[in-house]
């Protein structure tokens, strides 16, 4: 072979070697957490709220990574929803402040504000960021885990089977910075049934109740999930009842020329009878209704319309 041919060959691998270095220098790795999570998928999401009274508000950000393939999440006050796609489930991180009832620790917040009396304690299996003085607790149906963190302690209830979501918690990171100006609060109506107040002349009474919100743009979606949400104990013992069955997911909402289009996991068909599917409607529409932009109502389940909420 003539020497103009070695030269030739030199010059091509050592481009081919160059290539390769570049491609190994610069190639982006698949991000891997501390429990060996591995998603090229991976977003954050970031939740920023107010908190606080008599002149101290601390501006709490929540941040999470997650794959949105395997999880959905939503904000809802001074909570983040999450919802596992394989399992249909929901859980919950929670910020709770301690400048109202003063809790000495993360034991005594838990017990004492009973998320779980049916939980036993058990090993803390996740590696949380910046966490301190650290508790799990278990049931047959639910991990939960709470630590301290200013302005209190942050408290996550995670339904099982929880290998999914347990993977993303690792991610999760809390801040607070103190502010001196309180967000504008406003209420909304959220509709129930309650035979005390009204008796049940058709299936579409329901009766409002109030839910306190800072003043946002997305006051439907927030009207909607605290529809979701339920009742407070002290509404359950006034005689409120929901027809909404738990564990129902809001996919989208959104109002396009007067009309609220909102769209739920197939969670809110289970149930039975045509007058709890009526109320069901009902409800729904009455929360939505009390909105001047809004003048009808369209629910669908997964995208269905034409054949949801069947007696």
């Amino acid at each position: 072979m003539s020497p103009k041919f070695f030269k030739i060959l030199t010059i091509v691998l050592a481009v081919m070697l160059a290539g390769l270095i570049i491609y190994t220098v610069f190639q982006k790795p698949p991000q891997q957490e501390d429990n060996g999570y591995i998603s090229r998928e991976t977003e954050t999401f970031t939740h920023v709220f107010v908190t606080g009274y008599e002149g101290v508000y601390p501006e709490v950000t929540v941040k999470l990574d997650y794959d949105p393939k395997v999880i959905d999440l939503r904000s809802f006050g001074a909570e983040i929803l999450l919802h596992n796609k394989n399992t249909d489930q929901i859980g919950s991180i929670r910020v709770i402040s301690n400048d109202g009832p003063g809790f000495s620790s993360p034991k005594q917040a838990f017990e004492e504000m009973h998320y779980c009396d049916t939980c036993a304690p058990k090993t803390v299996d996740i590696n949380f960021k910046n966490a301190s003085d650290i508790l799990a607790f278990e049931s047959e149906k639910e991990s939960w885990y709470i630590f301290a963190h200013d302005p209190g302690f942050v408290v996550m209830r995670i339904p099982k089977p929880d290998t999914e979501v347990k993977k993303i918690l690792p991610s999760l990171t809390v801040s607070t910075r103190m502010t001196n100006t309180m967000p504008e609060q406003a209420v909304l109506k959220v509709y129930f049934t309650n035979d005390k107040i009204k008796p049940v002349k058709n299936c579409t009474e329901v009766v409002p109740v109030e839910r306190y919100y800072t003043k946002t743009s997305q006051v439907a979606t927030f009207a909607i999930l605290s529809l979701l949400n339920g009742l407070y104990q002290n509404e359950i013992d006034a005689g409120y009842t929901t027809n909404i069955p738990k564990g129902v997911w809001l996919n989208s909402i959104r109002v396009e020329d007067s009309v609220a289009y909102v769209d739920f996991s197939k969670k809110l068909e289970e149930g039975g009878g045509s007058c709890h599917m009526t109320a069901l409607r009902s409800q729904i529409e009455q929360t939505l209704l009390e909105f001047p932009t809004v003048k009808s109502v369209q629910i669908s389940v997964e995208g269905r319309t034409g054949d949801i909420l069947q007696p």
